[in-house]
Formats: structure tokens, sequence, C-alpha cells
């Protein structure tokens, strides 16, 4: 009875971890071993790269947005907006802008093109404590059929 329940805290405990970005600290000292849950992360990076464009949100855990900034803020036009220099100059923004901010451990979440991930983490290593980076692959696999098409 008591091995089912500790594998069902341990099952709950590990979903709250990927959903909440918390771990949990188990006190040996105790029979009843209580459980307790202590936050990770202070806020998360949202970076969309995309073809025309790079976009960076900072949020809090609850997903809402605390600081924003892409090229188009930080004043790039056209071809410009998808270059390097402009990626290093929207996070020299971003940081100025979190620098009164009490942020210290962040995670990163990724989404769109794979270009520039490794410098983008190398950027933010230098001013914050990454604890977790996650890639969200949006390329679709073929998805549904299409719909026949109407003869005329």
């Amino acid at each position: 009875m008591r091995k089912q329940l500790y594998n069902q805290t341990i099952t709950k405990l590990e979903s709250l971890k990927q959903k909440n970005l918390c771990y949990t600290v188990y006190s040996k000292n105790n029979t009843n071993s209580h459980l307790t849950s202590a936050q990770l992360v202070d806020a998360i990076f949202n970076i969309y790269l995309s073809n025309s464009n790079i976009i960076i949100n900072l949020t809090n855990l609850k997903g809402d947005t605390i600081l924003k900034s892409s090229s188009g803020l930080v004043y790039y036009k056209g071809r410009e907006k998808i270059k390097k220099y402009a990626l290093i100059n929207i996070i020299k923004t971003i940081i100025d802008q979190s620098s009164n901010l009490n942020i210290k451990t962040t995670a990163l979440h990724f989404k769109g093109l794979k270009r520039y991930r490794s410098l983008i983490i190398n950027l933010l290593k230098k001013r914050f404590s990454l604890i977790l980076v996650t890639h969200y692959y949006t390329l679709p696999h073929n998805g549904c059929r299409p719909k026949k098409q109407r003869r005329l």
C-alpha cells in the first residue's frame, strides 16, 4: 500500500516538474517523508526564429510577458532583420532592460528555425544561469490528407 502511494506521488511530482518547472526535495529524516517543492526558474525566454524576423519574449512562469524585443523594435528593416548582428543587438537590449528586474535563473524555449541557437545560449549564459533549454519543432509531417478537389 505504501509503495503504491509512493509511486503515485512520484508520478504526480514528475508531471508538476514538467508543467511548472519545479523540483522536489525529499526529507529522509521522517518516516512519513513529507515532500516539498521549490521553484527553480524565475523567468522563461521564448525565442522565435523565422525566415523574416527574430522575436524574443521574457515571460514569468504563468506566461505573462515581462519584456519583449524583436528585430523590428531595434530598428532593422528587410534582410537585416535576420542577420547575426541584429540578433546580438536584440539580446543586448533584453539584457539591459532586465538588469533592474531580479532575474537570476531562466529557461529557454526555442521555436522555429535552428539557426543561431548556440550563439543565443552563449550570450544568455553570460548574464543568467540557464536551467532548462527546450526546442519546439513545428514542422508538419505531411499531416492529414487534403480534401478531394471538386470537378466542374
